[in-house]
């Protein structure tokens, strides 16, 4: 035990004489830097000007684009931002993000309102949507000798399907929709 003691003593000692040796670092003084125009407050506040959102200006003046993202999730979720606006009840912002062809099917929010609330108590509340359906046409297709088909961008344009369970044995089950980019978000036609 007179050993382990020696050395225990020993080590307590290389410890002490350790901390001794090294200094706690400490803040050495330097010349200060010179401050930056940035980052010194100014004695008296000068108004910063303001930056407004301008709108996104959008060629569709009859309706406002979906603002989601881009490519195939921004047209997925614009369909099925579509479609739970109907189911909510909320015609009015359905009916704002159709693209102006497909407005013109219905003619009017009234007969748009009327024909879908009929549509959707046969339908139900159940859907699935598929995106790049391969069981239907391709989506050039779809849009030849629409009114509308001329201002859809082929290239980043998406073709969505909307199946309504409730309806599966039925033609009408099944509506195919084009999501179109736009500036600030999207614009959806009904193909069928």
């Amino acid at each position: 035990m007179g050993r382990s003691v020696v050395t225990l003593v020993l080590l307590i000692a290389a410890v002490s004489a350790c901390q001794g040796t090294f200094p706690t670092p400490s803040p050495s003084p330097s010349p200060s830097p010179t401050p930056s125009p940035s980052a010194t407050p100014s004695p008296t506040p000068s108004p910063t000007p303001t930056q407004t959102a301008s709108p996104t200006p959008t060629l569709d003046p009859l309706a406002t684009p979906t603002p989601l993202p881009t490519d195939a999730p921004g047209a997925y979720a614009a369909v099925r931002s579509y479609e739970d606006a109907l189911l909510a009840g909320r015609y009015e912002a359905a009916w704002g993000m159709l693209g102006k062809g497909s407005q013109g099917t219905w003619g009017s929010l009234e007969s748009f309102e009327k024909e879908r609330s009929a549509f959707l108590a046969t339908a139900g509340t159940a859907y699935k949507e598929q995106i790049h359906p391969d069981n239907t046409l391709p989506l050039s297709q779809w849009i030849e000798g629409t009114t509308w088909g001329p201002g859809i961008n082929q290239a980043k344009a998406y073709l969505i399907s909307v199946t309504w369970t409730a309806l599966a044995d039925n033609k009408a089950a099944v509506e195919i929709w084009v999501a179109n980019p736009v500036p600030g978000g999207w614009k959806l036609y009904k193909a069928h």
